[in-house]
């Protein structure tokens, strides 16, 4: 997301709660609580119903280290939790850094997959339909 994403959805915002308006108090300051509430909520949104359970847990240390556990792991049930339910989302929406993409992708495990069964199965899935 960019500027201009971001500026684009402050626009349709404050044209969606023009109606809320009252003219005869200063503008600016209206304005400025909409676009500070909803950039709140963009980062709430994009970024924050994704993150590790650790980020607001009183026991976790700098880095990725646990108080209780030692390192932030799966021994955690709240972390393990997260780690089952969220992961992904949170590796998807994130970007990585170009220095860090090659480890990335080489460090994917990819299976065995024969395309072409799974495209009969396909084909013939839609001709039932």
């Amino acid at each position: 997301m960019d500027f201009d994403d971001v500026s684009q959805i402050l626009r349709i915002h404050i044209f969606k709660k023009w109606h809320l308006y009252d003219p005869h108090k200063p503008l600016n300051p209206w304005i400025n609580r909409i676009i500070s509430n909803q950039i709140k909520n963009l980062i709430r949104n994009n970024y924050g119903n994704y993150c590790r359970p650790c980020l607001k847990c009183a026991a976790a240390e700098a880095g990725d280290l646990c108080y209780i556990y030692g390192k932030q792991s799966d021994a955690c049930p709240l972390f393990a939790n997260w780690s089952r339910t969220k992961k992904q989302a949170y590796d998807a929406k994130l970007p990585v850094s170009i220095h860090d993409h090659a480890s990335e992708i080489n460090m994917t495990e990819y299976t065995n997959i024969d395309v072409l069964s799974l495209m009969d199965k396909l084909h013939e899935k839609m001709k039932e339909i």
